[in-house]
Parts: structure tokens; sequence; C-alpha cells
């Protein structure tokens, strides 16, 4: 979290977050980046929903929910976004 200084605003609150390539990861991978983005300090991370890939070539698009599911049991501060 970075804090910067505008004119009279004492601070600014500025939050950077990380994206999670449901097209381009299997669940298990999804999982250990979102640790190793809570480790970095990124405060949330946004994740892609889909029922079905639109490619063949993208064929991992997990069941969200349960991706979700197992980031927040490893992970203690970041926020998900979806």
């Amino acid at each position: 979290m970075a804090h910067v200084k505008l004119g009279n605003v004492d601070s600014e609150k500025i939050e950077i977050g990380y994206s999670l390539m449901s097209e381009e990861h299997v669940p298990i991978e999804l999982v250990k980046f979102a640790q190793l983005a809570e480790q970095a300090n990124f405060t949330f991370a946004t994740i892609s929903d889909h029922y079905h890939p639109w490619l063949d070539a993208q064929g991992q698009s997990p069941f969200v929910w349960s991706t979700i599911g197992a980031i927040s049991q490893v992970t203690k501060k970041i926020g998900c976004v979806f």
C-alpha cells in the first residue's frame, strides 16, 4: 500500500491487484499465484468466471467457486474480486 502526498491531501490509498487468469492456468497454479501475490503485498486478486472456455485451446477455465474456496484456505489478507 502506497501513501502519496497530493497538495493539501494528506494521503491517498493506492491498491494494486493481481489478475488470476483461469483461461490459462489450472486451479492449483491459480492458488499458488494467489499465495505469491499475497506474499508480494498485492491487496487483492481478480479471477475470471467462465462456465466453459470460449476456445478448445483454452481448456482450463475451472469452476471458479472451488478455486476461490481453495484460495481462501491458503491466504489470509488478500481480497478476491470476480
